[in-house]
C-alpha cells in the first residue's frame, strides 16, 4: 500500500504557513522540489526563492498519513479526501495559504493513476526530448560539463568501493584455490 503524506511548508523565521499539500515522496526530495522546480505554483515560488536569498531554507513539517485506498460514495481516494479536508480546515482558522486549489488535484499527474499506454507515450516523449537536446551543442556541451565535474567523485568512489571489498575477493580467490587444487 502507498503512504500519502500531508505536508506544510513553513518559512523558516516567521513560522508562517506557505502551503499544504500532499506527497508519497520523502518530505526532503518534496522541499527539493519545491526549491528547484519552476513549475511550482508562482505565487509559493517567489515566497520560497525569497526565503533562499536571505540564506535561509523553507522547513517541511508532516501533518499527517493515510492510504490510497478509494472512497465509492465521495469518488475520490484517501489521501485526496485528506488534503482537501486539511486545507478546508486551516484556511478556516486563518491561515493565509498560497494553496491555488482546494487540495486533492494532485499536481502533475492530476490525481490520475498512468495506463501502461499512458506511461510508454511518456517515456517514448522522454527518450525523444533527451535525443534531441543531447544532439545539439548546448546538450553535448552540458553532458560533457557533468561528466568532467562528476570524473573525480566516481574515481574516488570506484577506489574506496575495491579498498573496502579487496579482503572478500582475496578470500573468495583463495576459496577456489582450494576448491580446484
Amino acid at each position: 500500500m502507498i503512504i500519502h503524506k500531508t505536508y506544510l511548508i513553513i518559512h523558516p523565521q516567521t513560522l508562517e504557513p506557505i502551503v499544504i499539500g500532499d506527497t508519497i515522496l520523502k518530505l526532503k526530495v518534496r522541499l527539493w522540489n519545491y526549491i528547484h522546480n519552476s513549475k511550482t505554483n508562482k505565487r509559493v515560488k517567489l515566497v520560497i526563492d525569497g526565503i533562499l536569498s536571505k540564506g535561509l531554507k523553507p522547513l517541511i513539517v508532516e501533518l499527517n498519513r493515510c492510504g490510497d485506498e478509494f472512497n465509492i460514495e465521495l469518488n475520490l481516494y484517501q489521501w485526496q479526501i485528506n488534503e482537501i479536508l486539511t486545507i478546508a480546515h486551516y484556511k478556516s482558522i486563518g491561515w493565509n495559504l498560497l494553496n491555488k486549489f482546494k487540495g486533492g488535484e494532485g499536481g502533475k499527474g492530476g490525481g490520475k493513476r498512468l495506463t501502461p499506454e499512458e506511461k510508454e507515450e511518456r517515456k517514448e516523449y522522454q527518450k525523444e526530448y533527451q535525443k534531441k537536446y543531447y544532439n545539439t551543442p548546448k546538450g553535448k556541451a552540458h553532458k560533457k560539463a557533468y561528466r568532467e565535474a562528476h570524473k573525480k567523485e566516481r574515481k574516488t568512489y570506484i577506489k574506496a568501493y575495491y579498498e573496502a571489498h579487496k579482503a572478500e575477493r582475496k578470500a573468495y580467490y583463495e576459496a577456489h584455490k582450494k576448491i580446484s587444487a
